[in-house]
């Protein structure tokens, strides 16, 4: 994390892109360093706290994957580079994620499926800032 801010500081933090590799393991989500290759070094961060933490120290934009615990199936869950996809926010049964994106020029929230599918916008309030998206214990 201290990389993060170092680098945000001295080039700002529309520069600094973060990717988070997570794979569900019980029942939740941990972060697998190394990109998952031989299958991952297992960390004991879990991937919206860590998200938070390298936001919080100046990261502009985060890039999640999901992956199998061997290192395949890996599935790419944001595709805005240039633009953000941050504060994500997964669903009680692990199922739905959901995230704040500029992708459409305003802050939007934004909702897909686990592995990246069935991307549908929630929000569209011009001019409007729509932040941190979360999850009613009840919902799915």
């Amino acid at each position: 994390p201290d990389f993060v801010a170092e680098a945000a500081r001295k080039f700002g933090s529309q520069c600094i892109v973060v990717a988070i590799d997570a794979k569900r393991e019980g029942n939740g989500y941990i972060v697998k360093s190394h990109g998952g290759r031989d299958g991952g070094r297992p960390t004991s961060l879990e991937p919206v706290a860590w998200a938070k933490e390298v936001e919080s120290r100046g990261a502009g934009e985060i890039l999640l994957t999901c992956m199998d615990a061997d290192g395949t199936n890996q599935t790419q869950l944001t595709f805005n580079l240039g633009l953000n996809d941050i504060h994500p926010g997964w669903s009680p049964n692990g199922r739905k994620i959901a995230v704040m994106s500029t992708r459409d020029g305003d802050e939007e929230i934004f909702v897909m499926d686990a592995d990246g599918a069935n991307q549908t916008q929630l929000t569209f309030n011009a001019g409007a800032s729509d932040r941190n998206p979360d999850w009613h214990p009840g919902r799915q």
